[in-house]
């Protein structure tokens, strides 16, 4: 604590060369002639007093007031000795960006760097626990603690600093709740943060809490108390980096792109050289986890980059084979995180469908959105999607309780009594009479939280529906609405179970158009709304629902055959398998939810599949090692902190104050010795 910050001690320390000055400044008598001494005999033994200097003096009782002044002062600072039997529980958040991962000038990591602050923070405290929360897009809290320094390295756990975010405050959050009131909170990172305090916010925040919590206010903050328990340790180190911040590859059906981007994050020119290699992806048994995903690999393009400073540069590039795996790499430098991507080849068979609509007008305007899309092909025989002007009535319960009366099927190229996995989709136009239609010009009610919504506008378009009165009644969910009249619903085709990927059942559209009275068919909403109904579809398939994932993205796995759960094997971008055991994730209803931050390549083992998916670094904002930065900040000393870790000294050093004091004032008043020699009357 600043000496300012405790002005009794002060005031105490201003005393001692007060008391010093009254005994130093001493003067001699001047000479005076009077006629008898008798009546200065009792003045002659004084000495102090006057307005001339002499020889200082060090009497006993000047060194008692000297040393009572002192014992007083130090009191007033109030000094506190650790107590015997304290443990200081700390909480150590972990900074898990891949940015940690930086190789400073001196060839140590930040992550390193890291590990040295903990030893150097932990080592002052005495006795301690301490507990870590790695801070990625989620925060961990790690099941192992340390009570000693040599403890650190094997309690830190899963810090790999590899996510391409990280949720600090959220995890401070987490360390307060676990660690309680009394803990202490260290942030290791390599950027400064704005909740960083200084001491003077320190002194301002406690004067807060000591006032919240006074008698009679009932509004204490809990949060406040400890608002000087947080050390902020930063020990990043800037410097230049280039890196890969983006990397998209096409999943058109006739043609294989590959989007990407590469950045200097640096305030000079900045030389690079982008290779681009292809490789067959190796097979795998499925009991076999150790299996490289990558096989050998060849370089079908080179090039180097020159980036001006602060540039980033976007490459276009056809590679010659669309079923290999596509690896973009770039030279070392001090981040090697986000140097190399890898893409998957998606899956790019066109969905087949079948088209059975005896409208012309609409017939057409089908068969060429489909056509557009390129992600489709008329196969009726295998369609796993069906377009007709046939209405399939819903299924109605009978009589029996649980028992239904299925529709006749319909479908071409489905017999009845086909399995249930065997229905495709359905999108039925109900087709109005000329006669018996109503003409709708908005607004439009849609439910853009549908996949069938995403990019579908319909402002300023003519929809013609059939009337209320002649319409056939609609079930389901509405999509698309005029007003309260339902123009496009969805409904469970199969009663919501055993459809196409298990997951949610196969589906039927019902569209109420009448295609010559409308000019949807026209407009750049029909293709969309088509395109919209495949990928949706496609979604439901049996599969990864996508291979080349973004950090933080979900991917959905669609079983062909239920089971409870599946495996997911880490590897690296490398290739190189990881020393984790696989990671099991529970199904439910035929479909397993896969998301990872973790830049890497993901096997999934799901029964006799094998499926995989990569999450490359792309982050910008981690490859920006400009900003790092190295400081601390923060106390952890706060006055709860001293309360219940410290005992004082102050009601010690009082009562050796006062001690003295009483010893003073003996000395001052005892009883005194032999009467002084009467002066002669003849001295002069």
């Amino acid at each position: 604590m600043p000496l300012l910050g405790v002005p009794l001690a002060l005031i105490g320390l201003v005393a001692l060369p007060a008391l010093t000055a009254i005994y130093w400044l001493r003067t001699r008598f001047r000479r005076q002639e009077v006629s008898s001494l008798f009546l200065w005999s009792l003045v002659a033994q004084a000495h102090g007093g006057g307005r001339r200097a002499t020889r200082l003096q060090t009497p006993l009782l000047w060194l008692l007031e000297l040393l009572a002044i002192l014992l007083l002062a130090l009191a007033a600072a109030g000094p506190r000795i650790p107590r015997a039997d304290r443990v200081i529980p700390v909480m150590v958040v972990l900074d898990d960006s891949f940015s940690m991962s930086a190789v400073q000038q001196d060839g140590q990591s930040v992550r390193d760097a890291g590990l040295d602050a903990i030893r150097q923070e932990l080592s002052g405290l005495g006795p301690f626990v301490a507990r870590f929360i790695v801070a990625g897009p989620e925060p961990a809290l790690q099941e192992g603690s340390a009570t000693r320094i040599a403890d650190i390295d094997s309690a830190v756990g899963d810090w790999r600093c590899e996510s391409t975010s990280s949720g600090i405050g959220a995890a401070v959050a987490l360390a307060r709740e676990v660690g309680g009131p009394d803990c202490r909170v260290l942030v290791i990172s390599d950027h400064a943060s704005t909740d960083v305090r200084t001491p003077d916010d320190e002194l301002e925040d406690n004067q807060t809490a000591e006032d919240q919590a006074s008698p009679g206010n009932e509004s204490g903050g809990g949060g406040v108390t400890q608002a000087g328990r947080l050390r902020w340790r930063a020990v990043g180190e800037p410097g230049p980096n280039a890196a890969i911040v983006n990397a998209v590859r096409s999943t058109d059906t006739q043609r294989d792109q590959v989007l990407i981007e590469v950045a200097n994050f640096s305030d000079k020119p900045y030389s690079v050289t982008l290779t681009l290699s292809a490789a067959a992806e190796a097979a795998s048994q499925p009991d076999s986890q150790d299996t490289a995903p990558i096989g050998p690999t060849r370089v079908i393009d080179q090039r180097t980059l020159d980036l001006a400073a602060h540039e980033t540069r976007r490459l276009r590039l056809v590679p010659p084979n669309k079923d290999e795996i596509l690896i973009a790499q770039i030279d070392d430098d001090a981040l090697a995180a986000d140097n190399r991507v890898v893409l998957m080849p998606p899956s790019r068979d066109p969905l087949p469908v079948a088209v059975s609509i005896a409208d012309p007008v609409l017939n057409k305007a089908v068969h060429a959105a489909l056509q557009a899309s390129g992600a489709a092909k008329i196969d009726p025989r295998h369609s796993k999607l069906s377009f007709t002007d046939r209405i399939t009535p819903p299924l109605t319960i009978s009589p029996s309780i649980g028992e239904t009366n299925p529709a006749p099927n319909t479908t071409p190229g489905i017999e009845d009594g086909a399995p249930e996995l065997a229905r495709p989709w359905r999108v039925e136009f109900e087709i109005p009479q000329a006669d018996a239609i109503d003409a709708y010009l908005g607004p439009f009610v849609i439910d853009y939280a549908h996949p069938l919504a995403a990019g579908l506008s319909l402002t300023g378009l003519v929809w013609a529906a059939p009337s209320a009165e002649s319409g056939q009644p609609t079930v389901g969910r509405p999509i698309v609405s005029a007003g309260d009249t339902p123009l496009i619903s969805e409904r469970d085709l199969v009663g919501g179970t055993g459809g196409i990927g298990g997951a949610g059942g196969a589906k039927a559209l019902r569209i109420r158009l009448r295609a010559d009275r409308s000019t949807l068919l026209s407009s750049a909403a029909w293709p969309v709304l088509i395109a919209n109904i495949i990928d949706w579809q496609r979604a439901e398939l049996p599969g990864l629902s996508r291979v080349n994932a973004r950090p933080g993205m979900p991917v959905r796995l669609n079983l062909a055959t239920p089971i409870d759960h599946v495996s997911v094997t880490y590897h690296t971008l490398t290739g190189k398998a990881s020393d984790e055991p696989p990671n099991r994730i529970d199904t439910h209803n035929g479909t397993a939810v896969l998301t990872s931050d973790r830049p890497g390549i993901y096997r999934v083992s799901a029964g006799d599949e094998i499926h995989r998916y990569t999450v490359n670094a792309l982050s910008p904002e981690e490859s920006d090692i400009s900003h790092a930065v190295s400081l601390d900040g923060g106390l952890w000393n706060d006055e709860r902190a001293l309360r219940t870790d410290y005992r004082g000294l102050a009601w010690i050093l009082g009562l050796l104050a006062l001690g003295l004091l009483a010893l003073h004032a003996w000395l001052q008043y005892r009883p005194s010795g032999p009467s002084p020699a009467i002066i002669s009357e003849g001295t002069t």
